[in-house]
């Protein structure tokens, strides 16, 4: 009896384990971006643009950190002087899924849509790519002597 309460236990622990780690994939992404205020009549359409090394869930395939994209594209249009925008970030892993995405929204927005629409080039709002505190890229070895 001891024995099967120990091992229940240790299959407990190993399946918790594995539930809180998340493994990812790193991978070229395209994003791009929609912003509009409820108040105001127009909307803004970021371009489509190539997110490397943006970390998808290995098991959905699902974007993480959308949010953080989001909120990028949110502070942008503050600045720009649009308040409280509400705003949502598309993505695809290849060019053509993320066009195919696109052309379907600049058709809804063009053809359904009452008020005016402004299409971001990417001169005007680039997407910054999300890094963790303390998170070091690969490619970047920079140390203090260096700087000094």
């Amino acid at each position: 009896m001891k024995k099967f309460g120990l091992f229940i236990l240790i299959f407990l622990s190993a399946i918790s384990l594995s539930a809180q780690k998340t493994s990812h994939d790193k991978e070229q992404v395209y994003i791009f971006g929609v912003g509009m205020n409820l108040a105001d009549s127009t909307v803004y359409v970021t371009a489509p643009q190539l997110m490397e090394n943006a970390q998808l869930e290995k098991k959905t395939k699902f974007l993480e950190n959308r949010t953080f994209y989001s909120l990028q594209l949110r502070n942008f249009l503050e600045g720009y002087g649009l308040s409280n925008p509400i705003c949502s970030t598309f993505f695809a892993e290849g060019k053509k899924n993320i066009d195919k995405e696109y052309s379907q929204i600049q058709k809804h927005f063009n053809k359904k849509f009452q008020g005016k629409t402004t299409f971001l080039r990417a001169e005007d709002f680039t997407y910054k790519p999300y890094r963790i505190a303390g998170q070091a890229d690969e490619d970047e070895t920079v140390s203090d002597s260096d700087e000094e």
